[in-house]
């Protein structure tokens, strides 16, 4: 699951990020 967050992370904006980290 870590991979596919880092795949996703950087086409995301900043609030997604923090929505997928809670």
């Amino acid at each position: 699951m870590a991979k596919t967050r880092k795949t996703l992370l950087p086409k995301m904006p900043s609030w997604k990020k923090f929505a997928l980290e809670e």
